[in-house]
């Protein structure tokens, strides 16, 4: 049975601004919703990097809040043709999985947004949702069942992805530690030996109110001499620096939660995280090539993870690429799903005709964070 939704669309910051009591209401009363569609994620990203056009798109049942479609208007090309693209608001530098936050019937949502999109927002080529969870339903089937035969949708096992890891934390780390393989216990082992010859190591936990402008200054000077920043990916490099500076001043006392591990002194590496809905998303982390031979990052995620083990936590959430360095915590990855729907215009027909399934090419570099 078809529920009756009312529609409101933001798209300046002050209405946005707003609203923050309708979104804090819709996150908590979905509990698998994400630090990505919160709040603070959406309004920093918005604020930071002011794309020409954005649509938060709420969706009201009884004049309660229920669900969210939060996206930006984007213009590239594709095989040499200059397209308009709808895509989520919440793609981060690496990517993310995406859980949006829907509290009704998920066939009415997309029946109404998609009818939504294509009445009231004119000239985009094709939506690209990146990262929804497969729980979230089978999305193939809610698009084709929502009644836009004449719309191509591509999605499916073509399209899936693993971008994010959980850590399950609901144990105790006696046990968790235990499990871990001989090998990673014995390097932890060698590495903080090799420490304490090297002068000693000490780790220092920031979270709740501190200095921020102090603690980043230190953290900056990490990720300056990290190999993340020499490809021009690291937390401060200059695409990124404002927006987790910004994030971090809206998380202070709010889940900012960042650890640093100094060796003989010198500030070695750091893990820049936020305690969102008892799961703490590792966003960046990074070390100082000078001190690469002691494996700071590996010592210190240890550390941080004894911590979270005892602060009952739901699990840990590692972002990024590099699988192999996740497997080694016993992290599990979440799959989730690419979906492309393509509007009516004759740039989206003719862009479907040459094969859009064959095209991965495009969509492999969305997901590493390359921009088209």
């Amino acid at each position: 049975m078809t529920v009756q939704l009312e529609i409101k669309c933001i798209s300046d910051l002050k209405t946005l601004q707003s609203v923050e009591g309708d979104l804090e209401l819709l996150e908590q009363s979905i509990p698998e919703s994400e630090l990505f569609t919160s709040f603070q994620w959406i309004y920093t990203w918005l604020y930071t990097y002011r794309p020409q056009e954005f649509f938060i798109i709420l969706f009201y049942q009884n004049n309660e809040p229920v669900a969210m479609l939060p996206l930006i208007k984007r213009k590239h090309t594709y095989l040499k043709l200059p397209v308009t693209t709808l895509e989520l608001i919440s793609i981060n530098s690496h990517g993310n999985v995406i859980h949006l936050p829907c509290n009704t019937d998920e066939t009415d949502f997309w029946k109404e947004a998609l009818k939504y999109l294509l009445k009231n927002i004119p000239g985009w080529d094709y939506l690209y949702i990146e990262g929804l969870l497969e729980k979230d339903s089978a999305v193939q089937a809610v698009f084709h069942g929502a009644g836009f035969n004449g719309l191509p949708v591509y999605s499916g096992d073509l399209f899936q992805v693993f971008i994010d890891w959980l850590l399950p934390l609901e144990t105790d780390w006696d046990s968790y530690y235990a499990g871990l393989s001989k090998n990673v216990k014995k390097s932890l082992n060698n590495r903080r030996n090799q420490m304490r010859k090297a002068g000693g190591f000490e780790v220092t936990h920031f979270s709740g109110r501190f200095d921020m402008d102090k603690v980043w200054k230190i953290l900056s000077g990490i990720d300056r001499n990290s190999w993340q920043f020499a490809q021009g990916s690291g937390m401060t490099s200059p695409q990124h620096a404002e927006f987790y500076y910004n994030l971090a001043g809206s998380c202070l006392g709010n889940g900012l939660d960042i650890w640093i591990l100094f060796i003989g002194n010198e500030p070695a590496a750091f893990e820049f995280s936020v305690i969102y809905r008892k799961r703490v998303y590792g966003l960046r982390w990074g070390f100082s090539r000078q001190f690469a031979s002691f494996s700071p990052g590996k010592v210190l995620r240890a550390e941080s993870l004894h911590h979270y083990f005892r602060e009952n936590l739901k699990d840990y959430c590692m972002m990024g690429k590099y699988p192999e360095f996740k497997k080694i915590w016993g992290a599990q990855p979440r799959k989730a799903t690419d979906v492309v729907v393509f509007s009516r215009t004759a740039k989206a027909n003719l862009i479907d005709l040459f094969g859009f399934k064959l095209k991965l090419h495009y969509l492999k570099n969305r997901l590493i964070g390359l921009k088209g």
